[in-house]
This record gives structure tokens, sequence and C-alpha cells, in this order.
């Protein structure tokens, strides 16, 4: 894992279009409809340093500042990826356009921040089991489908909220049944349903204890 630049920015829209006709596939065509994220959001969370992208570590170069040993993870193909890959802090330096290793390839991506989320403000339904701080994870996206990207990304986001000593929550579409098992085979207890501020609609919300 590593920080996302702005020279990655092509390949994470391809990432997000790749995931937004997975979920149309599979029976969730309103979670992010044609366009979400649309690639100013894309760019905001890059300047932020809040969006971090899942590399193939196979590559001959890394990008400075990374970190050996990811996480383990169950899911298939995903040991092999946890080998390869470099696991970088949130802490560290974002790396530049001149760090990142050539002929990388992007297998996914998420944004990684901490709280407070002003979409978590108020939940329905249910509740946050506490206060404390906590860092979220939102926009989880993978380029191919069933190849242990999205676990392995996950495990990361657990690993790095764990490692902070703070929870980590996320939220998904009632449709998205793919991520809503995913959340669940690591361990997040469903806590309730939150609103978009954006516009109103519905989210499940889950959390780490």
């Amino acid at each position: 894992m590593r920080r996302a630049i702005q020279a990655d920015l092509d390949d994470l829209l391809d990432i997000y279009k790749s995931a937004r006709a997975f979920m149309h596939a599979s029976g969730n065509p309103n979670q992010w409809g044609s366009k979400f994220p649309e690639p100013q959001t894309v760019r905001a969370d890059i300047v932020a340093g809040h969006l971090w992208v899942c590399v193939d570590g196979t590559q001959e170069a890394k990008p400075s500042g990374a970190l050996t040993g990811a996480p383990a993870t169950s899911d298939s193909g995903a040991s092999a990826i946890a080998t390869a890959s470099a696991t970088a802090a949130p802490g560290a330096p974002a790396t530049t356009s001149a760090d990142q290793g050539r002929g990388e390839e992007l297998l996914g991506c998420l944004a990684f921040l901490p709280g407070p989320d002003p979409n978590y403000a108020r939940i329905y339904d249910g509740a946050w089991p506490n206060d404390d701080p906590y860092y979220v994870a939102h926009r989880v996206a993978v380029l191919v489908q069933g190849c242990g990207v999205g676990g392995f990304m996950m495990d990361w986001a657990l690993e790095q909220a764990h490692h902070r000593g703070v929870a980590l929550r996320i939220d998904t579409h009632r449709q998205n049944l793919p991520m809503q098992g995913l959340i669940r085979s690591r361990g997040l207890a469903y806590c309730g349903v939150i609103r978009l501020l954006r516009d109103g609609s519905e989210r499940l919300s889950y959390s780490t204890l």
C-alpha cells in the first residue's frame, strides 16, 4: 500500500469505472450511479493525502518510504499480494511522481482518513458502540473482483486503525451484498443506518468494537 499521487489519476478513474460496472452487474446500480466518485473528489482525496492504492509489488521498483510486511488475509489470492506488496504507514511522507515505481499496476484503492465524519453524526435504528476516536474507510474499489484485493485493503485499514488505538468505521449501500459480506468477514459489527449529507440516501454502517 502507498499513498496515491496525481500521476495515478487515470488509473484510479479506471478502477472506479470498473467498480461501478461491477456494482451495476451485481444488482447495486444506485450506490455510485454512473459517475461517483467524480474526478474532483479523487483529486481532493489525493491532495489531502487520504487516498491509498494497492499496487502489484511484484514489479521491480517500489515507492520510497514504503515499509515491508503486509497484513495476512484469508481471501483467495490475497496472500500472494500481501507477500509481494509494500505497506506504508499513513504517517509516512507521500510519494512523488519520481518515487513511484515504474511499471506498477494499481489493483485497488481506498480513502482512509480520521474522523469525525459528519455523515456519522446521526445514526438511526441503532447506535455506534462508543464516542471514541475512529478512522473511516471510504470509496473502496478494486480493478478486478475475486482476487483478494478488497480483503487485503480492509486488513490493512484495520491494522492501521489498531496501530493508532482507534476504531474503524465504514458504510455501504443496502444493495451492496459483496461489500457487506467482506465487512462482516473482517469482524466489524453492524451499528445502524446513516444518511449521507450530500443526498440523504441511506447506508448501512459498521464499526470495530
